[in-house]
């Protein structure tokens, strides 16, 4: 069974083009190739954390983020498999690293990686963060409430490297 992804899922942005303002490629080929490669490792990445092996998963996605650095969804897809595996500071780096690149339009990115900074400061005992980083994910999700009626993203997802 072949499972649907929402529209803002970050893993349903693999194959949408990559939006980097104000650079254009030196060579548009290897550029696209790359993207390819980077997809492809993110694809197996997905299915390494389906089948309960974070650790590949993180390296798989860590070659992704070298092909690709400027991409937001693949931040956030390695800082859910960095949370899975306990590696919590680098799980909140990657996150920031995802806010820092993602487009106001990245609802799905950004709503996950704030829930995976939320997770990873709980982790740390960081109180404070954790209460921080929950109030930037409910002002986003109410933001994008606001944009898109209808919709509860309310909650953390059950999974980090699963938008439902």
């Amino acid at each position: 069974m072949e499972e649907t992804e929402q529209p803002d899922s970050p893993w349903g942005q693999f194959d949408q083009p990559v939006q980097e303002p104000g650079a254009a490629p030196e060579d548009p080929e290897t550029e696209e190739e790359q993207r390819q490669e980077a997809n492809e490792l993110a694809r197996r990445a997905r299915q390494k954390l389906e089948d309960s092996e974070p650790q590949q998963a993180v390296e798989y996605l860590q070659q992704a983020v070298n092909l690709t650095p400027n991409r937001a969804v693949l931040w956030q897809n390695l800082a859910a498999a960095q949370l899975a595996t306990g590696e919590f500071g680098p799980a909140e780096t990657s996150a920031q690293r995802a806010l820092d690149l993602s487009g106001s339009r990245e609802h799905g990115v950004i709503r996950e990686s704030w829930w995976v900074i939320a997770a990873a400061r709980k982790e740390l005992g960081d109180d404070r963060g954790l209460r921080r980083a929950v109030e930037a994910a409910s002002r986003d999700t109410a933001a994008n409430q606001d944009s898109q009626p209808g919709q509860d993203r309310s909650t953390p997802p059950a999974e980090p490297w699963h938008s439902h």
